[in-house]
C-alpha cells in the first residue's frame, strides 16, 4: 500500500507543478495496476488560481472549497488524507455533514484514527487538518511523512491508449493549430468507452503546454453540433 500512496503523491505532485488541480481525488479516481497509479477522470480539473466554484465528492471536500473558496494544491492533499482514511476506517457518521467543517474530519466523522495503518498515520492525520496551513507544505513533502520515502518524483505521465497514439498526436497537432489562430476544433468521438480516456488525454497535454481547454457536451442534429453545454 505505501508503494501506491507514494506514487500518487508523486502523480498528484507534477499535477500541481504544471499549475493544474484534480479537484475530485478519491477512490474512484485513483487506478492502482501493475505499471503504478493512475489518476483519471479529470473533467474538474484546473488552474491552481483559478476561482472556480466548489467542486468534489461530499466526503472529500477540502473545509475551505466547503467556504467557498478556491481549491488549491492542500485542498488536493486533503482529498488523499480523506481517501486514505475511509478506505482504512470505513464510511463516517451519517451526521458527518451537518458538523464538518466546524469540527475536526475525526470528531465530524466518528472514526477512530488508530485503525490506520502505523506507517500512514502521521501522513493522514496531517492532510486532514482544517486548515491549509496546517498540512504538508506540498505532495514532496508529504511524502516526506512516509517511512523510508525514496524521494524524486517522474515526469506526469499517463496510461497509455493503446494503438490510439498516432490518432491522439494527430488530433494535439491539429488543437494547437487551432489555439495559434482563431479556429475552433469540434472533437466528436463515437465509443463512449474511448471517449474518456482520450478526453483526458487531451486536456492534460494541452494543460501541460500550457493551453486552456473547455470540455462541453454537444448534443447532435443531423450529424452537426447543435447547442455546446459547458462543462
Amino acid at each position: 500500500r505505501l508503494r501506491w500512496v507514494r506514487d500518487l503523491l508523486r502523480t498528484l505532485g507534477a499535477l500541481h507543478d504544471a499549475g493544474l488541480v484534480h479537484r475530485d481525488v478519491k477512490s474512484d479516481n485513483v487506478l492502482v495496476g501493475p505499471d503504478g497509479v493512475f489518476l483519471v477522470d479529470l473533467d474538474l480539473l484546473s488552474a491552481s488560481a483559478a476561482h472556480q466554484p466548489g467542486a468534489g465528492s461530499p466526503l472529500h471536500i477540502a473545509p475551505e472549497v466547503l467556504f467557498g473558496r478556491p481549491a488549491t494544491p492542500a485542498s488536493d492533499l486533503f482529498s488523499v488524507g480523506a481517501m486514505l482514511a475511509l478506505a482504512a476506517c470505513g464510511l463516517p457518521s451519517a451526521s458527518f455533514g451537518r458538523h464538518f467543517p466546524q469540527r475536526s474530519f475525526w470528531e465530524a466523522a466518528g472514526l477512530d484514527a488508530g485503525l490506520l495503518d502505523a506507517e500512514l498515520q502521521p501522513l493522514v492525520r496531517q492532510l486532514v487538518r482544517r486548515h491549509p496551513a496546517d498540512r504538508p507544505a506540498s505532495a514532496q513533502a508529504a511524502l516526506r511523512l512516509l517511512p523510508g520515502d525514496e524521494g524524486g518524483r517522474p515526469d506526469l505521465q499517463l496510461p497509455p491508449l493503446a494503438g490510439r497514439e498516432p490518432a491522439l498526436q494527430r488530433l494535439l497537432d491539429a488543437l494547437r493549430a487551432a489555439v495559434r489562430g482563431r479556429g475552433v476544433l469540434v472533437l466528436s468521438v463515437e465509443d463512449e468507452e474511448e471517449a474518456g480516456p482520450l478526453l483526458d488525454h487531451l486536456l492534460v497535454r494541452l494543460a501541460l503546454d500550457g493551453r486552456r481547454a473547455l470540455r462541453a457536451d454537444a448534443a447532435m442534429l443531423d450529424g452537426r453540433p447543435d447547442q455546446v453545454v459547458r462543462r
